[in-house]
């Protein structure tokens, strides 16, 4: 016995109000006075009213009030564009228990079609804007708290590395040397902030070639200790966010600062797109102690746990700005001693 299989199309009106209901989006449907027409039934699960009772209602009377200017901005700007527009925004809107849920809207005309007025498509986004919230919170502790109070300590423990007692001097100058490395992990909490806040799409072109040089020779002038050699072309443009140039710094500042050979050595180079990779990859080499095991463990599985976690944060920065890049970065050992680093970026000519 055959049987008809049915489609959405066979029950389109069951299907689409399914689908909207279960959705993690806010439909509104908002007139030309901020009177909400229509709401999605997906309001009673996200923002916790049941459709019809903001049906009738202003939509900015439950908008925070420091963000009715914005959203009056925003409406009245899209509103005035003759033909279809549409624009992002952000708020806080009320939730039925009373709280505020941070929403981010896309707010659209749609006067081709049958809906006479604005349609807003909302997302709750409260976790992530927490989330930028404690990040704000905690950078603005270790920058200023934190940096402050190592300033002093550094400055004391400077001045008893001379001690004439050798034993004062030799514990002055491990203190020193890990307040000098708390202190940089400060600067490395600001560029995750940095990092974080950054909008994931901020996409463009940049010359990988010119940003490694312009560091090598920076690093070499501070760290001449160190013999740095280079290959680079004299142009490799890749996509990268607008953060690329601190993961190339925290690459060379991580060979470097960390090599303990009599005779450290860094290697800089750029290896080109190839049948074996679409990738553009820059290639940090060293002669130092390695990067150890858990180090590595932790990047590949994204997490951080009590027993395995990172000592600091740079490979966790050139790894976030590889991955918002849309590329990742993969560590090796060197025979018979160091680390081989590669940060593999798209090429331009590749990039959609």
């Amino acid at each position: 016995m055959n049987e008809t299989l049915q489609t959405p199309s066979d029950h389109t009106d069951d299907w689409f109000a399914s689908l909207i209901e279960h959705s993690n989006d806010l439909i509104t449907v908002v007139d030309t006075d901020d009177t909400i027409q229509y709401q999605s039934p997906s309001a009673e699960r996200v923002i916790g009213y049941p459709p019809e009772e903001l049906v009738g209602d202003s939509f900015r009377s439950f908008v925070h009030p420091d963000d009715t200017e914005t959203i009056r901005e925003t409406f009245g700007a899209v509103d005035t564009v003759n033909a279809r527009s549409v624009s992002r925004v952000e708020y806080r809107f009320r939730r039925g228990d009373g709280s505020w849920a941070w929403l981010e809207s896309t707010v659209s005309t749609q006067s081709a079609d049958a809906i006479d007025g604005l349609v807003i498509n909302s997302r709750d986004v409260t976790p992530r804007k927490e989330s930028q919230q404690q990040a704000a919170v905690l950078n603005r502790v270790l920058r200023h708290n934190l940096r402050n109070r190592l300033n002093v300590v550094i400055a004391h423990t400077e001045s008893l590395r001379e001690h004439t007692d050798s034993s004062v001097a030799e514990t002055a100058a491990t203190l020193h040397s890990n307040l000098v490395e708390l202190y940089e992990t400060t600067d490395q909490s600001r560029d995750v902030a940095e990092i974080l806040d950054a909008p994931e799409d901020t996409h463009r072109p940049q010359d990988l070639a010119a940003l490694l040089s312009h560091r090598v020779e920076t690093l070499g002038e501070a760290h001449p200790e160190t013999e740095i050699a280079c290959d680079l072309p004299d142009e490799q443009c890749v996509i990268g966010t607008a953060k690329l140039d601190i993961a190339l710094d925290q690459l060379l500042d991580n060979a470097i600062k960390h090599n303990d050979a009599d005779e450290p050595w860094v290697s800089v180079q750029i290896e080109p797109p190839s049948q074996r990779s679409e990738f553009v990859t820059a290639v940090v080499e060293d002669n130092g102690p390695g990067i150890p095991d858990h180090e590595r463990e932790v990047l590949t599985s994204a997490e951080e746990t009590p027993l395995q976690h990172s000592n600091g944060l740079g490979l966790w920065v050139v790894n976030w700005i590889a991955t918002r890049s849309g590329g990742h970065i993969e560590v090796t050992d060197r025979s018979p001693r160091g680390s081989r680093v590669l940060l593999h970026l798209r090429p331009v000519d590749r990039a959609d």
